[in-house]
């Protein structure tokens, strides 16, 4: 979890112009909290989304593999550019 929740820090300028495009882009009334919550990451939904891994794929690995098509030579290539 540590990994993902610094995403958050290191997408802010995406995360900022997209909370702007869609409070422009919609008449409707939305909280801008809340919609940086949706699109950024934090240890609740990080959980939710841990535990609907396993529950569908028995585990975070085999859900990597089978459910992304990640086979393991793509994932000890991407794994120290995705993670610090």
């Amino acid at each position: 979890m540590d990994d993902f929740l610094p995403s958050n820090d290191y997408l802010q300028q995406q995360i900022e112009q997209t909370v702007k495009y869609i409070l422009t882009a919609t008449s409707a009334p939305i909280d801008e909290r809340t919609l940086r919550a949706v699109i950024g990451v934090s240890p609740i939904s990080l959980e939710s989304a841990f535990d609907a891994m396993e529950t569908e794929h028995a585990s975070i690995d085999v859900f990597i593999e089978q459910g992304l098509g990640i086979d393991p030579i793509t994932r000890q290539i991407l794994k120290p550019l995705l993670l610090k």
